[in-house]
């Protein structure tokens, strides 16, 4: 937001992606052994998104070393990873049962 425009992304909005994390999480059973990705359709597609997420992340990181950047969008884009993670675990576990 260096034209005076306000950041789309606040550490509000990071706030909300880590409640959601913290909300999906605390549903799931203690991961205790290697996730293999795909395991269900819709648990494929979650790991897609978080995988294109990282990517993302990366290219923010580097995009942050020749010019400014919000640094909340990196820090976003990991709980978002973060959160499709727990997401394609509870997609998998939703459909085991």
């Amino acid at each position: 937001a260096s034209t005076g425009e306000t950041a789309y992304v606040t550490t509000e909005k990071i706030a909300q992606l880590e409640e959601l994390i913290d909300r999906f999480d605390g549903q799931l059973p203690p991961l205790a052994c290697f996730i293999i990705p795909g395991d269900t359709p819709g648990a494929a597609a979650l790991d897609l998104a978080r995988t294109t997420t990282r990517r993302a992340e990366r290219n923010v990181l580097r995009l942050a070393k020749e010019e400014a950047v919000n640094t909340s969008v990196a820090i976003a884009l990991n709980r978002l990873s973060d959160l499709c993670f727990v997401l394609s675990r509870a997609e998998a576990e939703l459909v085991v049962r």
